[in-house]
């Protein structure tokens, strides 16, 4: 709100109406000169004129009618906008054999209540490393949707807006083929989501930071797991047998069908298959080597979930 002006009757200088141009802009001052702006907020530095009419009305009274623009009012608006981003990682380890780019993919989803909405899907590892794309958030921006809209505002003591923080929880998983793609199944995949929560603060200065939950989400590890059988002479350990028949049972039901059965081959290890984490199998010998008597009692064991294995007697 401007001063108040005062008009007399002098300032018409005789006449009994004159006409007073005035303009009104917005300070330039601290403004970024490429884009009219200062902490996110975009200035209007049109040149808005303003004509008052001064009328003698002959009575002791000065009428004064304002137009701004040729309007009854003036309004000057400005925009405020604000950006941020953020880059979510995963590690991915694969337990006792190597690991080949792109063997596997990643995918990742925003959680909204019970609804998992795609940001980017199949993403495959390179290396160890699996790197999703920046995410943006956006405020003001035209296109785009204004992510802070439902943001909490944090005053400071005198009730002031200083910033406006919201949390957004992520979710990644490993992709594991079913339909159309079969999968490798000598792997035991990492089913376990992994969970990254995200607070974004507006600084309403038109900067969004992003803090992730855990800090560095490059810990977020995915382990698959192989289980690599060779059979071996009892008294010479580094000669490896072939023709030996096994067969890998559920211990908790042992009247189905074994989860896998297979033949030695002394030039590689076999890679057992169908296999789960902390569950109890039971390893059986049913045909032994060419000359070497068959094993008689059988090896239980367990997987964990990092991959280290179980056996029921500490010297198997």
């Amino acid at each position: 709100k401007f001063g108040e002006i005062k008009y007399v009757l002098a300032d018409l200088e005789d006449a009994d109406s004159k006409q007073f141009t005035y303009t009104i802009q917005e300070v330039k001052e601290g403004l970024d000169a490429k884009n009219n702006k200062k902490n996110g907020i975009t200035y209007d530095l049109t040149v808005h004129t303003v004509v008052v009419t001064v009328e003698d009305l002959h009575n002791g009274i000065l009428n004064v009618t304002t137009k701004y623009d040729n309007k009854d009012s003036l309004t000057i608006t400005n925009s405020y906008a604000a950006e941020g981003e953020v880059q979510l990682f995963a590690k991915k380890d694969l337990v006792r054999r190597n690991l080949k780019d792109g063997e596997f993919t990643f995918s990742l989803y925003r959680v909204n209540g019970t609804v998992e909405e795609p940001v980017q899907e199949h993403v495959p590892n390179v290396g160890n490393d699996v790197t999703f794309d920046k995410i943006l958030y956006k405020q003001g921006f035209e296109g785009f949707t204004n992510e802070m809209d439902d943001a909490v505002y944090q005053n400071d003591d005198e009730g002031k807006p200083i910033s406006r923080i919201k949390e957004i929880t992520y979710v990644i998983r490993e992709d594991i083929p079913t339909e159309g793609k079969e999968p490798d199944n000598t792997v035991i995949y990492d089913a376990e989501p992994q969970y990254v929560k995200v607070t974004l603060t507006d600084d309403l200065k038109g900067k969004i930071s992003a803090v992730t939950d855990p800090t560095d989400t490059k810990t977020i590890t995915f382990t698959n797991i192989v289980t690599p059988i060779i059979k071996v002479n009892a008294e010479k350990q580094q000669v490896r047998l072939s023709g030996a028949h096994f067969e890998v049972w559920l211990d908790a039901d042992p009247s189905e069908n074994p989860v896998d059965e297979f033949t030695t081959d002394a030039t590689k290890p076999y890679e057992l298959k169908n296999l789960k984490t902390n569950v109890v199998y039971r390893l059986k010998e049913t045909v032994a080597p060419k000359g070497y008597l068959l094993w008689s009692q059988d090896c239980y064991f367990m997987i964990l979930t990092d991959g280290q294995i179980i056996f029921s007697d500490s010297n198997q």
